[in-house]
């Protein structure tokens, strides 16, 4: 017969190690770096702004001014650029803290003038958009403070301070002009367009080009946030928390020695 002859001794001392150890371990938020610009998981939080982009005149334009959160460039800005119209400075700004539960983006340029062919006329001041997301869900905003767009041999549009979402104007199979408009994407995400210009085809003609004219201005786009996933963490004294993986692998040493001691215990009383 096969006598076993423990050391009890030094199980008990294995256990109740491990007992500390698994006391010691808790649920707490996973971090994603101090500098909040670690991308997370996939399908998680992120957020996007441009100034502009669109077609004039057979003219592709843009997107100019862009900046991304977390991948970066979270910040973009360009002194002016002049194409068919003038556009004064162009900023973009993306940011967000997975720790502190929050992302955002803006977009803004300080005027756009100018005309195109005679036909289109733009002179609008200072236009912005903003999005932000968090643990109570999306907002957007836009502003445009004032101006015109007029077709020629047609009433100017005259375009309102602090438009209402998705406030559309319009001249009749010519122009069609939406102010402040959001969109929910159909991954979730909320677009903010301050200004989109889209005209038809009776434009086109006018302005003897190739292709539909259209302008996107100040466009801001936040996902919906993603809490970080909670996991275990244990405690190291004196060192605040670690990882949980820390706590798991002192775990598996404390069970592997006492399975040592039980080997060798059991292959002495066999060779017995």
């Amino acid at each position: 017969m096969i006598r076993m002859n423990l050391n009890r001794p030094l199980l008990a001392a294995a256990g109740a190690t491990l007992a500390v150890v698994l006391a010691s371990m808790g649920p707490a938020n996973a971090h994603n770096g101090d500098d909040h610009t670690t991308p997370p998981a996939p399908g998680g939080s992120a957020s996007k702004s441009q100034v502009i982009e669109g077609n004039l005149h057979d003219l592709p334009i843009g997107p100019l001014t862009v900046a991304n959160w977390p991948s970066g460039p979270t910040h973009a800005v360009l002194a002016g650029s002049q194409h068919v119209l003038d556009f004064g400075i162009l900023e973009a700004n993306a940011a967000g803290s997975l720790e502190d539960g929050w992302i955002s983006a803006d977009a803004a340029v300080a005027s756009i003038s100018g005309g195109i062919s005679g036909v289109l006329t733009i002179d609008l001041g200072a236009i912005t958009s903003e999005c932000r997301s968090d643990v109570d869900g999306q907002t957007g905003s836009a502003s445009i403070a004032g101006g015109s767009i007029s077709v020629l041999g047609y009433p100017a549009l005259k375009i309102p301070l602090n438009p209402a979402p998705n406030t559309t104007l319009s001249i009749p199979g010519v122009l069609d002009v939406v102010l402040n408009k959001q969109v929910v994407n159909p991954d979730g995400s909320l677009t903010v367009t301050a200004l989109d210009i889209h005209g038809s085809t009776l434009l086109q003609t006018l302005l003897l080009t190739m292709h539909p004219l259209y302008l996107t201005v100040a466009q801001s786009t936040c996902d919906t946030y993603v809490p970080p996933l909670a996991v275990p963490t244990v405690a190291i004294a004196g060192e605040g928390t670690g990882t949980a993986l820390a706590g798991a692998g002192l775990a598996a040493g404390v069970l592997g020695a006492g399975a040592l001691v039980l080997a060798r215990r059991r292959t002495s009383s066999a060779a017995a």
